[in-house]
């Protein structure tokens, strides 16, 4: 970065001067200025800023922002906050943005970045990338913000010039002691000197996508640099927006950090989606309006439903809405031909829709350690939406409690709820997550067929009713058990209700019939007799429907097969 050079020290002893190839060099009390734009120890920053991490950088393309008349209150809310004029919030130094995949976390921390910066609030911001090797490291995020503080406060650009001067490997040092040497420490001074009203200084540091950063490690470190950096530096606002990954909702919720830090959940709720209409319906005027091919539009598109449906599908995720809307924005094709597409109302374009969603959910699902196992449970999760854990836990095999553990990375795309104890039932966050692992274009090795897990869990199903049949009524069997072969029982029906009985064939296999000739010659005995303990009864209910649609699906294969699978 080029600039007028610096006024120097009004007495120059020549003897110490060297004049180079059109650069003056001039040294003065054991340091060095130069005279081509910077100082040595400035420049020396300079080469350790990710510019690419910068909240308005050019090498970011088409990074997100909050449409119009979006995101409001949030917005407002962390401005409020970082002036001080949020009195029930005004001990808290840091504000945690979470939130699931997709949500819009960056885009509303790039909104709040812009307006403070043009409000005058905003020290310095770093957006982590986890595909971008300059910015997927904490090892450049003080730099980053040194380098935009310098440019706020020109008394700060000295101080740390000759920091670095004097100690050219701070960049080698761990991130603590990058911040307190680099920020903390110049930053208090020169704040404790200025006469101007602390409330008109700047105050706001934005950290976006700290989920991003590659390492774990890397994470804690940074979260042990916020906690020190409150209290070495009071006056700093801390902004942070991640996913709730489980890590970083303990180090949050610890006891140490619930009195500085606020939490604010983004989610699927009512402003969410609201949200997302305001934008949708935006985009589609604007198509309508401005497209190329606009004199092909109908005039009644897009029908309502449209809208209703391209809203309900997004679950909360503005990611899916803004992914369908360019999508539709192509050049080279009809907007109306596009939309169709994405509902399977005409045979797909050769491009396919949903790369960035597809990468977000690659990217999320494949960080956990037990790849087979997480895809055996979120594909239950889809299949029966908002299963029990128990029974989720008993079908897949899984010692109590190892389903939420297996997860434990996948928290921005799942969700277990608890009721007065361990996790009781879990699910998937997104309508788009099944739509991404049941096509096997989009998911590759990833793919789930959802009739075959089915059958499996059917196949398990019967076999922990029959290893409990010949113990009695005493044992208990979970209320959902029955979910796999309820949904056959269905399935079964349904097929021969339109006169196609060969249909039924696929909801039999073979390890199905395998699990059903445990039972022996005689076939299953016991239907569940009702216990005289009223404490049990409604146990033993559970019980009486598993067997009942356990008899019904046999009594259908029955009908589909001509056989007795125990003869």
């Amino acid at each position: 970065m080029s600039q007028p050079c610096k006024p120097l020290p009004s007495l120059i002893n020549m003897s110490h001067s060297i004049v180079a190839g059109g650069t003056f060099n001039q040294h003065i009390d054991q340091r060095q200025y130069t005279c081509n734009g910077e100082r040595p120890g400035y420049m020396h920053l300079l080469k350790n800023v990710a510019t690419a991490a910068l909240h308005d950088s050019v090498h970011v393309v088409d990074p997100p922002k909050c449409h119009p008349n979006t995101r409001v209150a949030i917005i407002q809310g962390t401005i409020d906050w970082a002036l001080g004029q949020d009195k029930a919030f005004s001990g808290k130094s840091i504000w945690w943005i979470k939130g699931c995949a997709g949500t819009g976390k960056s885009a509303i921390a790039r909104s709040v970045a812009e307006r403070s910066s043009d409000e005058g609030l905003l020290l310095g911001a770093f957006f982590f990338g986890a595909t971008d090797p300059t910015r997927n490291h904490v090892g450049k995020l003080v730099a980053t913000l040194s380098y935009q503080i310098s440019i706020i406060l020109p008394e700060f650009r000295d101080a740390i010039s000759a920091i670095v001067e004097d100690d050219p490997l701070i960049f080698d040092r761990s991130i603590g002691t990058q911040f307190f040497t680099l920020i903390s420490r110049p930053l208090s001074a020169i704040l404790s000197n200025q006469s101007t009203p602390l409330s008109t200084t700047p105050c706001l540091i934005i950290i976006d996508g700290l989920d991003e950063c590659s390492t774990v490690e890397g994470q804690q470190d940074l979260l042990c640099m916020l906690e020190e950096a409150t209290k070495s530096t009071p006056l700093i606002r801390f902004l942070v927006c991640s996913r709730p990954e489980t890590h970083l909702k303990g180090f949050f919720g610890s006891p140490r950090m619930i009195p500085i830090v606020r939490n604010v959940f983004i989610g699927d709720d009512y402003a969410a989606i609201e949200d997302i209409r305001t934008y949708v319906k935006a985009k589609f005027t604007q198509i309508k309006e401005e497209h190329v091919f606009k004199h092909t539009l109908p005039k009644a598109w897009p029908i309502p439903d449209m809208i209703d449906k391209l809203v309900y599908r997004s679950s909360g995720q503005f990611i899916y809405a803004v992914t369908i809307i360019k999508y539709m924005e192509s050049p080279r094709h009809r907007p109306d031909q596009r939309l169709d597409a994405v509902f399977n109302l005409r045979p797909p374009f050769k491009d396919f829709p949903f790369a960035q969603l597809d990468a977000l959910y690659k990217h999320i699902i494949c960080k956990a350690e037990n790849l087979s196992v997480v895809l055996d449970i979120l594909s239950f999760m889809i299949c029966y939406p908002w299963a029990e854990v128990e029974t989720m836990e008993q079908i897949l095999q899984l010692e109590q409690g190892e389903a939420e553990i297996m997860l434990a990375d996948l928290n921005s795309i799942v969700k277990f709820f608890t009721e007065n104890g361990p996790p009781a039932r879990a699910g998937c966050l997104h309508q788009s997550l099944k739509d991404f692992l049941t096509d096997p274009d989009r998911a590759g090795d990833l793919y789930r067929d959802l009739l075959a897990e089915r059958l499996k869990h059917v196949a398990r199903a019967i076999t922990i009713y029959s290893t409990l049949v010949d113990h009695g009524p005493e044992k208990r069997l979970p209320n959902s058990l029955k979910a796999p072969i309820e949904y056959f029982v269905h399935e079964i029906r349904l097929c021969n209700g339109r006169g196609t009985p060969h249909l039924a064939l696929q909801y039999v296999s073979p390890v199905v019939i395998q699990a059903l000739r445990q039972y022996g010659p005689h076939g299953p005995r016991w239907g569940g007799e009702r216990l005289d303990c009223e404490d049990d009864a409604h146990i033993i209910v559970y019980d009486q429907e598993f067997w009942f649609w356990f008899m019904f699906y046999l009594d259908l294969l029955e009908d589909v097969l001509g056989k007795k699978f125990w003869e």
